[in-house]
């Protein structure tokens, strides 16, 4: 295993180079209404390409190491079924052909987006909800299974009914379906409402898994806030840009035990599931400026090597990335090996073994 340094990189608002890697992603968040950034979370936003998943089985459904390497579905209900019941079910229940979901996701468990190939495609989907046991409510475009469950019809792992618990509640949005247990989160996509997207810091930290993923294909990625780093802080704008940054960032660093070793203290980040010739696990997190990013990174990659085994691991590349937002993206990109091509040994450990969060605890500026 070794470690290498990249050069500081300068990313526009538009980085042409490598566009269509996290634009699923990026299309995701605009369905993500940027309230949902002040939720006091660890993880705030989770997200799966489907299409992505089919590709690396060979285009034909997905084989069962691929969905198994789909660990963020936990957090994904619409998900959840096709996992625990197999295609058959879910296609089934769900009454959409998976060939046409190029993407699913959630905020927090609510809402969940469902991203399809085509406005066709979710305007068929919604025809056929409302054909089935949902009515038109609220406001227009809406739909809603509206009433108490009813306790013999209740069907643990129904993708659109929320599991039988609740009242689901979704509308087409585009090429894609919200879908929530609250009307107003589904009436706050459609009015086109400031959007996850919008934020500087998500914008910032979604950059730099763009930069580092290169060629690859993105698999599953989630939104992280400094929760994960810290045992608790008030996470009130942490996320939504527009304060004062360095604010923010002394005011989680005055919160720490006296002593706390780790990297500075960020404003969010992402960790992503990536394939090229090798599965990697990709780190991004966004800081003020370009100094602090680039200590971040190293010791990020530092405290990695102190504690995963090498034969996990892998090599190890650390990059600082500048916006034009004038915020900055401190890089971590790991690269591991898998025997069949399917899964990722790697970000399995990373996501499954916390331990490995070590690398992103936050620590006393020096």
């Amino acid at each position: 295993m070794h470690i290498a340094a990249a050069f500081v990189i300068f990313l526009t608002a538009s980085v042409a180079a490598h566009a269509q890697g996290v634009e699923q992603v990026r299309d995701a968040l605009t369905k993500m209404p940027s309230p949902l950034l002040n939720t006091p979370s660890p993880v705030q936003f989770s997200f799966v390409d489907v299409a992505a998943l089919r590709k690396l089985g060979g285009g034909e459904g997905l084989h069962p190491r691929i969905v198994a390497r789909a660990i963020m579905v936990d957090a994904l209900p619409h998900f959840v079924a096709l996992r625990a019941r197999g295609l058959h079910y879910w296609a089934e229940r769900s009454l959409v052909d998976l060939a046409n979901i190029r993407y699913l996701a959630a905020s927090s468990l609510q809402p969940v987006i469902w991203g399809f190939d085509s406005e066709n495609t979710a305007a068929a989907t919604i025809a056929a909800l409302d054909a089935a046991d949902f009515d038109a409510v609220g406001t227009e475009g809406m739909l809603s299974n509206g009433g108490a469950p009813d306790p013999v019809k209740v069907e643990a792992f129904d993708p659109w009914r929320s599991a039988g618990r609740h009242s689901s509640f979704l509308a087409a949005k585009g090429d894609a379906i919200v879908q929530a247990i609250a009307p107003r989160l589904v009436e706050a996509a459609l009015r086109g409402e400031p959007n996850m997207a919008e934020s500087e810091v998500v914008s910032a930290a979604l950059g730099g898994i763009e930069a580092a993923l290169g060629d690859g294909t993105l698999v599953q990625a989630m939104l992280i806030t400094p929760l994960v780093g810290l045992g608790g802080a008030d996470t009130e704008m942490l996320l939504n840009a527009g304060a004062d940054l360095d604010a923010m960032r002394e005011k989680l660093e005055a919160e720490l035990a006296p002593g706390t070793e780790g990297i500075p203290s960020y404003l969010g980040g992402f960790i992503a599931d990536a394939q090229g010739d090798q599965p990697s696990v990709l780190i991004s997190l966004a800081y003020p400026d370009c100094a602090t990013a680039e200590r971040a990174s190293a010791q990020m990659a530092d405290r990695l090597a102190g504690i995963m085994p090498e034969d996990v691991r892998g090599d190890m590349e650390h990059a600082t990335l500048e916006t034009s937002s004038g915020l900055c993206a401190a890089t971590l990109n790991v690269t591991g090996t898998s025997t069949d091509g399917l899964g990722n040994p790697t970000f399995d450990a990373f996501i499954k073994y916390r331990q490995y969060f070590v690398a992103l605890q936050i620590g006393k500026a020096e």
